[in-house]
């Protein structure tokens, strides 16, 4: 069985948090307006100055994709919560960007995104940094272990199930 390098891990991490990003910006001040986000939200989906069920679901879909991730390099078990506190408290960071982003009903960030067009300039310092985040995640849940496993074959082909 082939190994995972170190950074193979977080190479995957990191698209791992750049996916939840990617989700959590259609709910943000740069894809949506302070009335679609309070229409949203009085649907039941939370306060708008903090995590709705579908940011929390974003983020918890990254935590499971690397809670997974580390049960395949390591053939331990992680959870959820565990994961996402490893890598740099990512939960944390994305309450921090909501809340920030929707504190002035998202006026602040729209006149940043109409001088600059780009996510990184409009949310400056608020916007998680995906690479520090499975940085963390490499070192806090799997520095600990010689070696890293990996599901896949390297020789032969795939065995049929059938024979």
């Amino acid at each position: 069985m082939q190994k995972f390098s170190k950074e193979q891990i977080i190479l995957v991490a990191e698209a791992i948090h750049s996916a939840a990003l990617d989700r959590l910006e259609k709910s943000l001040p740069t894809s949506m307006t302070w009335k679609e986000r309070l229409d949203y939200c009085s649907t039941g989906a939370g306060d708008p100055l903090s995590l709705t069920a579908f940011d929390r679901g974003a983020v918890q879909v990254a935590g499971m994709a690397l809670a997974m991730l580390h049960l395949l390099a390591t053939r331990d078990s992680l959870g959820i919560h565990d994961a996402l506190v490893c890598a740099c408290k990512f939960e944390e960071a994305i309450e921090r960007l909501v809340r920030e982003a929707w504190v002035d009903r998202g006026e602040s960030v729209r006149t940043r995104w109409a001088r600059f067009g780009n996510l990184a300039d409009t949310y400056g310092d608020l916007w998680p940094d995906p690479r520090r985040h499975a940085e963390e995640f490499f070192f806090l849940a799997l520095s600990g272990f010689e070696q890293f496993q990996s599901p896949l074959r390297t020789k032969g082909r795939p065995r049929n199930r059938r024979q």
